[in-house]
Parts: structure tokens; C-alpha cells; sequence
């Protein structure tokens, strides 16, 4: 095997390893389990069914102009997604504290039961999408996997975007740069 070809099986392999690939598992969608702060209540945000997919991230991120937004794109049945999710309860306070939203954004691949369970424990704002607007903003971000995500400064310009949790470090450094 070349090198190359090495290389290329090696990157594969680790973005498998933090991501769920765009189609649901047999996986139980157990509720997020996490404390409940002061700093932003879940929730439930819709935009009309209506909106074409290449409209959907514009329409929303209109809603927040002048919020820096970490933008979170996750599914019900997506273990990855959930257990990021855990690990930004430990900065999401101090960061929503000094401004940033967050954002959560799921489409109709995660059950809506499962998603109207789920969404009452996680801190943010929530859109569930239709399949097709979900799936129209992971081909205009050309996402491969999720979690997935994107954080937009207070003009509306993306700043920054990454396939699987980069770590709590990375997140908090993204988001104050831009605060």
C-alpha cells in the first residue's frame, strides 16, 4: 500500500472514530442528562417549512444577528453528538454568561419523540428541521458526519466550522476570539 494511500485510510479512520455518519443507528435515544444554570433555558425555535434549504442557515442566522453563535448540527441517535453535548455543559455557562448562543439544529432523521425529550435538557436554543432542510444545510457545509459544527461572529460571517468535538480548549478559544 502507498503511502499515500496509508495516509488518506488513517484520516478516515479517525474522523469515523468522532463523528456518526449521516444515517440513524439502532441506538437507544437515552435523554441528556445535565444541570440545569441560569444561562439559557432550552428552547424550541421553528422556522416555516416553507424555507428551501439554501434559505434555512440565512433564516436562522438572521434570528441572532449581533449574538456570536456556536451552531450545533446533532441527532437524537448520534452517541457522539451526545456525549459533546455533555462536554460543553462544563463551558457553555461562563461562554453563554458573556454572550454566546447556542444553537442546536436536528432534522427529522432523529425521531420526534426522542427529540422532544432530548431538547428539554440541553441548554439553547433547538430548530428541528425538515429531512430536506437538514439535509440541504449539510450539503451547502458539506458535512460528512456529525456532530458538526460552525460558529458565526456578531455580523453573521462564519468564522469557523469542524466535523466531531474538537475538545473543550478549541471551543471556548473559538468562541472568545469572537466575542
Amino acid at each position: 500500500m502507498t503511502p499515500k494511500k496509508l495516509l488518506l485510510l488513517f484520516v478516515l479512520s479517525l474522523s469515523i472514530g468522532t463523528s456518526c455518519a449521516g444515517t440513524p443507528k439502532d441506538v437507544p435515544a437515552a435523554p441528556i442528562q445535565q444541570e440545569q444554570t441560569e444561562a439559557t433555558e432550552p428552547v424550541l425555535k421553528t422556522i416555516p417549512k416553507t424555507v428551501a434549504p439554501k434559505d434555512v442557515f440565512a433564516t436562522i442566522v438572521a434570528q441572532y444577528k449581533g449574538s456570536v453563535v456556536f451552531f450545533d448540527f446533532w441527532a437524537t441517535w448520534c452517541p457522539p453528538c451526545r456525549q459533546a453535548m455533555k462536554m460543553v455543559d462544563d463551558i457553555k455557562p461562563s461562554l453563554a454568561a458573556k454572550g454566546c448562543k447556542f444553537v442546536y439544529l436536528t432534522g427529522e432523521t432523529s425521531p420526534q419523540a426522542d427529540f422532544d425529550t432530548m431538547y428539554k435538557t440541553i441548554e439553547g436554543d433547538h430548530f428541528y428541521l425538515t429531512n430536506e432542510q437538514f439535509k440541504g444545510l449539510c450539503d451547502q457545509f458539506g458535512v460528512q458526519g456529525i456532530p458538526f459544527y460552525i460558529l458565526v461572529d456578531k455580523q453573521g460571517n462564519i468564522l469557523y466550522q469542524h466535523t466531531g468535538y474538537p475538545g473543550n480548549d478549541e471551543v471556548q478559544s473559538q468562541i472568545e476570539a469572537a466575542l
